[in-house]
């Protein structure tokens, strides 16, 4: 019969843990055992989201709502690779306003502003 010391059986005990982290990519950090797989997995995650996240040009806070104006042409809907060479055609109603702001006519300013305009379809 064969008999460990506590100390034998504790060292045993250690090499067969590393063995066992070593070989599934496990490490330890703070004392909290680790997945490699899990830190690339979120490593992807960040990299999604710094590409979904635009920075907005303007933020505009009206009745309880929050509207970040993000760049035409650096919508999220357009980082589909489909989209990718899409043109962006502009409404008639969108060049009147931009024709009207431009214009020394500019009396309407302050009352509306083309982004309030909703169509109906």
């Amino acid at each position: 019969m064969i008999i460990f010391s506590l100390e034998m059986c504790t060292n045993i005990i250690i090499v067969f843990l590393c063995l066992y982290l070593a070989t599934n990519n496990y490490y330890i950090v703070d004392g909290r055992i680790t997945s490699i797989s899990q830190d690339h997995e979120d490593l992807d995650l960040e990299r999604h989201l710094k590409l979904i996240n635009k920075p907005p040009l303007k933020t505009i806070q009206a009745d309880g709502y929050i509207v970040d104006c993000i760049d035409i042409n650096k919508q999220p809907a357009f980082d589909n690779p489909l989209l990718k060479n899409h043109k962006i055609q502009v409404s008639k109603l969108q060049k009147t306003c931009e024709l009207l702001f431009r214009s020394k006519l500019n009396f309407l300013h302050h009352i509306f502003s083309c982004l309030q305009i909703f169509l109906r379809l």
